[in-house]
């Protein structure tokens, strides 16, 4: 294909792309009273000129927090700006459906880099309507602008090639994805293990995108220490989130399932601690809360092995295909689960045997880097957390242009085999 019909093509993608998303806001109407989380709180404090603030789950007064990743609650709080209502719910979405589709043109950027335009425009097409990327234009997480960071940082590396722009700009992109969530550190092993197999990056490159990183990172981490008197890069939730999925009564998602009788009920993780320990927990800082969770889970490691060992297994199952509805509380995955598996099975399938492919075949640092990506992120989930299938929504966009490679090479071979 010419390069300027392809070009068209992926823009015709994109505006379809992005024309069924609004179509889906103004149907959906879940603009209408939602629910942003602790998101919202602490963007609704900032823009009120209370700070980065919200109440603790274990106390009852508002205080200066780290609990999140700011940089979604501070892009709530600057769309919220002038549109005379606590949040511009609509303008959060629209932009969200934005970066859903501006993200087709950096994985199509990829996919041209590292296998041909025919693999790229297979994985805008794929992007530019995946329903699980549609879906979640509609929620108040930081999903959709996490997937746009971390694909502009994976352009962004594979782009560079000795650029010392682009690689500036990598350094700041990979820092912005940390400060949207912690996870996106996972790029900095994938891009060393990466330079170590196959020299691409020289190491004054790699040194450049990761000081530009933490210097990107720097005057958040100077703000959290100046509250809390040690060091915190990004957040303390990492803490409890570990509690949460390494704990004795974990369950592999962050809720925990009593059954009385015929019925269940569905508790946070986090409210199955006896009330003498959550009145303790009140009365601390949050950095002290997060010591405790940080010892409790050291404790349960130490103490029962095996049980941690079939906890990770458990969680690997639930990230990479889903959990039974059975012990999730969530109403989406209760609602959706089946249909979000049912698109997601091609894609894992189509995805291993592109990653396969890449790694056997193409033998570069470049490819190399996304199927590391895909690791390093799941891991961090599977051991730090819990799970569920919401997390995975990064990982499957780095997986649709695997599978587009993996279906280019499969209509190539029975092509060669038919002719």
């Amino acid at each position: 294909m010419d390069r300027k019909d392809v070009t068209l093509i992926v823009i015709l993608l994109a505006v379809l792309g992005f024309l069924v998303r609004a179509g889906f806001i103004y149907f959906a109407k879940s603009y209408e009273n939602p629910s942003t989380y602790e998101y919202g709180e602490i963007a609704a404090n900032i823009m009120s000129g209370r700070g980065f603030s919200r109440v603790n789950e274990f106390s009852t007064h508002l205080e200066p927090t780290s609990s999140h990743a700011p940089l979604y609650p501070f892009l709530l709080s600057l769309l919220s700006a002038g549109s005379g209502r606590t949040f511009g719910f609509p303008g959060v979405q629209l932009l969200q459906a934005i970066l859903s589709v501006l993200t087709v043109f950096f994985i199509y950027g990829i996919c041209r880099r590292l296998y041909d335009r025919t693999t790229g425009v297979l994985a805008a097409m794929g992007l530019a309507f995946y329903p699980p990327l549609i879906y979640y234009t509609l929620k108040f997480t930081p999903v959709m602008l996490f997937v746009f960071l971390l694909s502009i940082s994976l352009y962004l590396i594979i782009a560079a090639n000795g650029n010392v722009i682009k690689t500036v700009a990598a350094g700041v992109f990979v820092g912005l994805t940390v400060l949207c969530d912690p996870v996106g550190i996972a790029l900095i092993p994938a891009l060393i293990v990466c330079t170590l197999l196959y020299r691409r990056l020289r190491w004054h490159t790699i040194a450049i995108i990761l000081l530009v990183s933490c210097a990107v990172l720097i005057p958040w981490t100077v703000r959290n220490f100046r509250i809390h008197r040690r060091i915190v890069v990004v957040t303390t939730q990492y803490a409890k989130n570990l509690w949460i999925g390494n704990n004795p009564r974990a369950t592999g998602t962050d809720y925990y399932r009593s059954v009385h009788g015929q019925h269940s009920d569905f508790t946070l993780m986090t409210q199955t601690l006896p009330r003498e320990t959550k009145i303790v927990l009140g009365t601390m800082s949050e950095i002290e809360q997060a010591d405790f969770f940080l010892q409790e889970t050291w404790r349960f490691v130490c103490r029962h092995p095996q049980h941690f060992i079939r906890l990770l297994l458990q969680k690997t199952f639930y990230y990479w295909w889903r959990a039974p509805s059975s012990i999730t509380a969530s109403p989406d995955a209760r609602r959706y689960g089946l249909w979000h598996t049912l698109v997601y099975a091609p894609i894992l399938l189509f995805g291993c045997i592109g990653g396969y492919l890449t790694v056997i075949k193409r033998r570069s640092a470049d490819t190399l880097l996304i199927v590391l990506t895909v690791f390093f992120i799941s891991c961090i989930y599977i051991i730090a957390h819990v799970g569920l299938a919401r997390y995975r929504l990064p990982i499957e966009t780095c997986l649709i242009p695997l599978a587009a490679y993996a279906v280019h090479e499969a209509w190539r071979w029975y092509r060669h085999n038919h002719a």
